[in-house]
């Protein structure tokens, strides 16, 4: 009996030290952790400025163009004709009118000077 009860308190203490060891080691692998976190906040914010740096150098050598969600260019209406009517009707869609040519013509009725 007497011996049962020593190992019994042999186990016990073991196991206090070894739990006591335990929190010791975790305490270093938070720290350890709260280093990696800034350590990668801080190789993320190089990378957003190197990203930057590159979305300018496309901007600036023209290669950078207006596009949508869904992939889809905007409409230079300028280059198709249409620059007056399309600033006029406000015409800032990804989908040109159906009917361009007919609003054009109106448009061009309307505002056309009569000497």
């Amino acid at each position: 009996m007497k011996l049962k009860f020593i190992l019994l308190l042999l186990t016990f203490f073991a196991n206090v030290f070894l739990f006591s060891q335990n929190k010791t080691s975790n305490n270093k692998k938070a720290e350890s952790v709260e280093n990696t976190k800034e350590e990668k906040l801080s190789e993320f914010e190089l990378n957003l400025q190197k990203g930057k740096k590159e979305l300018d150098s496309l901007k600036s050598e023209g290669h950078f163009t207006n596009m949508s969600s869904f992939g889809m260019e905007k409409q230079n209406y300028e280059e198709m004709g249409y620059g007056e009517v399309a600033k006029a009707e406000k015409w800032n869609t990804y989908v040109p009118p159906v009917d361009m040519a007919e609003r054009a013509r109106k448009y061009e009725k309307k505002n056309k000077w009569n000497p």
